[in-house]
């Protein structure tokens, strides 16, 4: 079993794998918004900015991956923390303005980069909608937090808020470990044999894993970009019902039926039989991280061959192991996996695979203030970290899910039509499990018709001819075509 987690001493402390990923990426593009956390609560009602202010600066205080700035000793990348001071809110009004909509709003604020050097790496901005009608937005850069970690601010904003108000001084339990504690317990851990075993896992699972190279709309640059949209589209509850019945047969989660679908959706775009997504791993299973925020998340690589002459269920079957493997191996940092399997380094691509897919638990309680209706809104998505995604969220018994696309690759109608293509297969799949895949079809009746009618187009092939017939045509459009024999007796023109 792994030790347990130390006490760091105070001072600067090592980065934890993931955040120093983060820091060579913020080190190579320091402008670049990539990473930009974002979360927008709508308060509604009669809102106190000083006791908002007040519960914003004990969040602060009590999570010192907020007050973090990050340096060099000796070459090497540290964790410096700050002292606690009183939280900053920035006001943006936009009563009677018609020059800024809520959601360019958001968009600029998500555009400002952070300074990991120099800090702040979190910060909030109030936006104020009406006299009792705001948005507050929580900003934060990736190597601080993780979404785990802003259910964490929503809830403790709860507490503090309303202690705030009371002119009381929030309780909480005390947090058993800081983020320093746990990024010294992960460089300890990656060094011991049992961390080798499971590099060695990732050796051969992932040798030789090729590009995806799904066809785009516009040319890959040279660099990407991280700029990105995405498309939200509903997987209907009855859908969901079935999905969940389908993979409970077969042992298997609503995740891996969906993460099925999706490779073979990917299969079927590409070309490919073998399909590598990546998926993210909370990292949080160490009971001491539970309430810490910070950023935890690992990312494992699920590689699958999809065959098109086997079932749903079979292809089903094979995901769930795979994923049951990366998930006992997931401990290996992803940094220390490409460390190992050195792939080649090309800047236009995410590392080992350019897809991913995700599942989103059923939403936490809604948070309860005094004198404030709270509810999460979805901010504006201006950045993302995969050449394309698919992120599902439980929602009453229905999935809102997302196509997340780099505009630098794909224009909205492709992700429109790729969210078609996976509801579409969804559903054929549940109808019909145990069918070859290649006989379930991905495009609707109407699509369909337009690949055949109208963009397949009609022509007639003409007859049959022999080679003397077509020179005599060519000879009869141009008189003055002269014909030649050569040595070998081939005849040309």
């Amino acid at each position: 079993s792994a030790p347990p987690l130390p006490t760091a001493e105070y001072g600067p402390a090592p980065l934890s794998y993931a955040q120093q990923r983060l820091w060579f990426l913020h080190d190579f593009d320091p402008d670049s918004t990539e990473y930009t956390v974002v979360t927008a609560l709508r308060l509604r009602g009669a809102l106190d900015t000083g006791a908002l202010g007040a519960a914003l600066s004990g969040i602060v205080a009590r999570h010192e991956t907020l007050r973090t700035t990050f340096s060099t000793v000796d070459g090497d990348p540290v964790q410096v923390v700050q002292p606690a001071e009183p939280v900053t809110v920035r006001l943006e009004d936009l009563t009677g303005r018609t020059d800024l909509t809520l959601e360019e709003c958001l968009r600029q604020e998500a555009a400002r980069p952070f300074d990991l050097g120099w800090g702040p790496v979190f910060r909030a901005t109030l936006i104020r909608l009406g006299e009792q009608d705001h948005v507050l937005a929580f900003l934060a850069h990736h190597i601080a937090v993780d979404g785990w970690s802003l259910d964490l601010l929503t809830r403790e904003l709860e507490v503090e808020y309303g202690a705030a108000l009371r002119g009381e001084r929030a309780e909480h339990p005390p947090l058993a470990v800081r983020y320093a504690d746990y990024a010294a317990w992960q460089r300890n851990l990656v060094n011991g044999q049992a961390m080798e075993r499971h590099l060695d896992y990732w050796r051969d699972r992932l040798a030789g894993v090729r590009p995806l190279d799904l066809p785009t709309d516009l040319p890959r640059p040279p660099v990407r970009s991280g700029a990105g949209r995405r498309h939200t589209f509903h997987v209907p509850a009855p859908v969901v019902s079935r999905l969940r019945e389908l993979g409970g047969g077969n042992g298997a989660t609503l995740f891996m039926t969906l993460a099925t679908a999706v490779k073979v959706v990917l299969a079927r775009w590409s070309g490919r039989q073998d399909i590598a997504v990546v998926t993210p791993l909370s990292g949080r299973d160490r009971v001491e991280v539970d309430d810490v925020v910070g950023f935890f998340v690992n990312t494992v690589v699920l590689r699958t061959s999809i065959d098109e002459t086997l079932s749903f269920t079979e292809t089903l079957r094979s995901v769930r192991l795979t994923t049951l493997d990366a998930m006992a191996n997931g401990s290996v940092p992803f940094q220390k996996v490409v460390e190992a399997l050195r792939p080649e380094r090309d800047p236009s691509r995410p590392v080992l695979a350019e897809a991913t897919v995700s599942l989103i638990g059923a939403p936490p309680r809604p948070v309860e203030v005094p004198g404030l209706r709270i509810e999460e809104i979805d901010p504006p998505v201006v950045t993302v970290d995969a050449d394309v995604s698919f992120e599902f969220a439980e929602r009453d018994g229905a999935l809102v899910a997302h196509v997340g696309y780099t505009t630098d690759l794909f224009t909205e109608a492709t992700a429109e039509r790729m969210a078609g293509h996976l509801l579409t297969l969804l559903r054929g799949v549940t109808d019909r499990p145990e069918a070859p895949l290649a006989t379930v079809p991905m495009t609707s009746g109407e699509e369909t018709r337009r690949l055949v009618t109208e963009w397949g187009g009609t022509f007639e092939h003409p007859a049959p001819r022999t080679v003397p017939e077509l020179f005599a045509d060519q000879v009869a459009r141009d008189p003055d075509a002269v014909a030649l024999v050569s040595e070998e007796g081939t005849l040309s023109y």
